[in-house]
């Protein structure tokens, strides 16, 4: 069971400091956002969007390979509760290839799928590991910034 941490309001949690945080967001630039319209999918009203990092583009390809896994998840959201309405984001990284599929369930919850691969491989797409979020570990640099922190953590025993 995860340790709970106590915070003080306006603080941070123990286990991260300001500059591992900013040390991460060092790599970050700008993206471009474009929309790659709606349709239906799995019984879902789907708004697909493309995000791109400089020098990387979604191809069509890109495009039906996030559409196929979105499917195969969105096809099981009637066991979750699934409203009806989900949200695909096919970003083309600067370190490999993402895909989000976001889904609204019953209760006022929400439902997130991560699938990553390798950059311009979009049919490698795999489950993205559980976790504080999609941060790819094994060569990219978002995992190496990952890895770094974490080590940074552990030396100070946190």
């Amino acid at each position: 069971m995860a340790e709970l941490v106590e915070m003080s309001p306006g603080r941070l949690p123990g286990s991260v400091t300001a500059g591992e945080l900013l040390t991460l967001g060092a790599g970050y630039h700008s993206r471009a956002v474009s929309p790659l319209g709606t349709q239906e999918t799995a019984g879902h009203l789907v708004k697909v969007y493309a995000i791109e990092a400089p020098g990387r583009t979604v191809a069509e390809r890109g495009k039906s390979a996030a559409l196929r896994l979105a499917a195969d998840h969105l096809a099981a959201g009637g066991a979750r509760g699934s409203l009806g309405l989900a949200v695909l984001l096919v970003h083309a990284g600067g370190d490999g290839d993402y895909v989000l599929v976001h889904t609204w369930i019953e209760g006022y919850m929400s439902d997130l799928a991560v699938f990553t691969g390798p950059a311009g491989a979009p049919r490698s797409a795999a489950a993205g590991a559980a976790g504080p979020g999609p941060v790819r570990v094994g060569g990219s640099r978002a995992g190496a910034r990952a890895e770094r922190v974490q080590h940074s953590c552990a030396e100070r025993g946190r």
